[in-house]
C-alpha cells in the first residue's frame, strides 16, 4: 500500500488502488448473502492488493542494495502500522503485516529475470495450499505449547486462516510480470494491449465462476480457502481489474480523478477504515456485526470526501500522497542517500 516511488507516477495504477479500496468496502461492510455476486470481493480485495505491491516492485528496476533498504523500510511501516490497527478491535482481519512481508519478499525478487518469475509464480501456485496443510500441525502445537512468536511466523507465511504470504506472492510476482511487460510501456497500442488481455483475463474469471463456483465442477471455489481454483480465480480477477483500470484511465484520462486521489493515500484510508470500523463495532453497535449499507456508504462517501478534500488543500504540481504515504517516504528519504 505504500508504493515505490517513481520518477513519473502511473495514474493508471493508482486508479486501480481505489478500485481495491471500494472492493475492500464491499468485502468488509456490504451485507452480502453467499453466493451473491457481491461477494466477487472476497476473491478480488486481497488478490488486488498483493498483485499492486508486485507492480510497485516492478515499476522500477533493480537500485542495488540502497534500493532494496527502501524497499525494506516501506514494508516495516506496513508491518508496524498493521500491528498497530490489529489491538483496535475491528471486526475485519487486517492484512497490512502481510503485505509489510511482501513487500520485503518481492523487493529480494526484484532481479530475478521474467522466466524465473513466472515459473516461481506457478511452483508457489502449486506449492502453497500443500505448504498450508503441511505446517498446519505445528502452528497447533506451538500455540498449545505458548511459543506464539513462531506460530505468527507460521500463520503469516504459510497457514493463515484468510492471508498467507505463500499465496500472496503467486499475485505479487503476476503484477511485477505485468508492470515490466505492459505498465511501463505507454502509448496508445500499449492501452489496447492492456484493454485485450484484461478482458480475456476477466472473461477466463467469469468460465471459472460459473463452473466451479455455481456446483458444475468437482473442485468447489470459496474465498479465502487457498486451494489451487481459488489462487488462479483469484489472479485472474485481479489481473483484469489492473490492466482495464489501467488502460482506460490512459484511454479515458477524465472522470477516474477521486479514484486516483484515493489512490495516492490508500495506506491511510485502509488505517482510517479500521479505526472507524472499531469505533463503530465497539461503540455503537456494541458488539453486534458492523455489516450495513449504511456502514458501507459511510466508508465510501467518507474516503471519497478524503481523497477529493486532501488533493485539493495540497500545493499544485505535487502528488497528493496522504499523511501516512508521506511520512513513510520521508523516513526512506532521510535513511537513504541521494543517488
Amino acid at each position: 500500500m505504500v508504493p515505490e516511488q517513481t520518477s513519473r507516477r502511473h495514474v493508471g495504477v493508482d486508479v486501480v488502488r481505489g478500485l481495491a479500496l471500494l472492493s475492500m468496502f464491499v468485502a468488509h461492510a456490504a451485507p452480502f448473502e453467499p453466493g451473491d455476486l457481491l461477494q466477487l470481493s472476497d476473491f478480488l480485495t486481497a488478490a488486488l492488493f498483493a498483485t499492486l505491491v508486485g507492480v510497485g516492485a516492478g515499476m522500477r528496476p533493480w537500485s542495488g542494495p540502497w534500493g532494496l533498504f527502501s524497499s525494506f523500510l516501506r514494508g516495516l511501516a506496513l508491518v508496524v502500522v498493521g500491528l498497530l490497527l490489529e489491538d483496535a478491535g475491528s471486526q475485519v482481519v487486517v492484512i497490512l503485516v502481510y503485505l509489510g512481508v511482501l513487500t520485503w519478499v518481492m523487493a529480494l525478487l526484484r532481479p530475478a529475470p521474467n522466466w524465473l518469475l513466472a515459473a516461481l509464480a506457478v511452483y508457489m501456485g502449486v506449492a502453497s495450499p500443500w505448504l498450508q496443510n503441511s505446517w498446519s500441525g505445528e502452528y497447533v502445537d506451538l500455540l498449545i505449547a505458548g511459543n506464539t512468536l513462531q506460530a505468527r511466523f507460521l500463520e503469516i507465511v504459510f497457514v493463515g486462516m484468510y492471508y498467507r504470504v505463500t499465496t500472496l506472492m503467486v499475485w505479487a510476482i503476476l503484477g511485477m510480470l505485468a508492470a515490466r511487460l505492459l505498465l511501463r510501456q505507454g502509448g496508445l497500442g500499449s492501452a489496447r494491449r492492456q484493454l485485450g488481455l484484461g478482458a480475456v483475463a476477466l472473461s477466463a474469471a467469469a468460465v471459472m465462476f460459473l463452473v466451479l463456483h455455481r456446483g458444475m465442477g468437482r473442485v468447489e471455489l470459496e474465498p479465502y480457502s487457498g486451494t489451487i481454483a481459488e489462487i488462479v480465480f483469484n489472479a485472474l480477477l485481479a489481473l483484469g481489474v489492473l490492466l482495464l483500470g489501467a488502460a482506460a484511465t490512459g484511454l479515458v484520462e477524465k472522470g477516474v480523478g477521486w479514484l486516483a486521489d484515493m489512490g495516492r493515500m490508500s495506506l491511510t484510508i485502509y488505517s482510517l477504515q479500521i479505526l472507524w470500523l472499531a469505533y463503530l463495532g465497539r461503540v455503537v453497535l456494541d458488539g453486534r456485526p458492523d455489516d450495513g449499507w449504511w456502514t458501507f456508504a459511510s466508508l465510501v462517501l467518507g474516503a471519497v470526501a478524503l481523497a477529493v478534500t486532501w488533493s485539493a488543500v495540497t500545493p499544485s504540481g505535487t502528488p497528493a500522497r496522504g499523511p501516512l504515504e508521506a511520512g513513510v517516504d520521508g523516513l526512506v528519504r532521510m535513511a537513504t542517500p541521494r543517488r
